[in-house]
């Protein structure tokens, strides 16, 4: 849609000796150039994947994808679950990369869809693609100790890096990791807690 409406806007002046088509037309390009990127990554990451739906407490739902990717938790990235909605990608936050793992509260629109999914077919594998690597987080396991602090969904950050140094605390682990976390409602609480429980029973 964006490249459409750069074209648009360059068909105003369609004048090639002006600067402003020729500047319009090189920024749809880009756009053009990086869904191109982005269809090519999806297809590579589709073979051989599948996800797992888990319906969680309170309007929450757990993704547990098949294929574990190159990527720290707290990053995020384009899930597509063809399924669920075919022509949508939408981003989210890495809970845990191995195994590949998101928790999405449900709103409206997808989210919605991939709760009522999840309830009405538990457990039930979707074929899915993953498109990953956005983000750049810093090195916690270098310091001594962590304070994480969110509100709301913005959790879905805290809990990743809050589990990722349980699971791999490296070789000089924080001596203490301080989580801070404010809600509305009590209840919202329930569906990562499960997610902490379920992640660390092993750990």
């Amino acid at each position: 849609m964006s490249a459409f409406i750069l074209i648009v806007i360059g068909l105003h002046q369609p004048d090639f000796s002006k600067r402003a088509i020729i500047i319009t037309l090189f920024g749809a390009s880009l756009t053009f150039l990086d869904r191109a990127i982005r269809f090519i990554k999806f297809s590579c990451n589709f073979m051989g994947n599948s996800a797992t739906l888990v319906a969680l407490p309170n309007g929450a739902t757990r993704i547990t994808l098949r294929r574990s990717p190159k990527a720290t938790p707290g990053s995020h990235a384009f899930l597509w679950l063809p399924a669920i909605r075919f022509a949508e990608t939408h981003p989210f936050t890495l809970v845990s990369s191995d195994p590949a793992e998101f928790v999405v509260h449900s709103r409206d629109g997808f989210t919605s869809a991939l709760h009522q999914y999840a309830t009405d077919f538990p457990g039930k594998t979707l074929r899915c693609s993953l498109n990953t690597g956005y983000g750049q987080l810093p090195d916690f396991k270098s310091y001594d100790s962590i304070l994480l602090i969110a509100g709301g969904s913005g959790a879905s950050f805290t809990f990743a890096v809050a589990l990722d140094l349980s699971r791999n605390p490296g070789p000089c682990p924080p001596g203490s990791i301080t989580f801070v976390w404010v809600v509305r409602d009590q209840g919202n609480t329930s569906s990562h807690n499960y997610i902490l429980k379920t992640s660390t029973d092993n750990v």
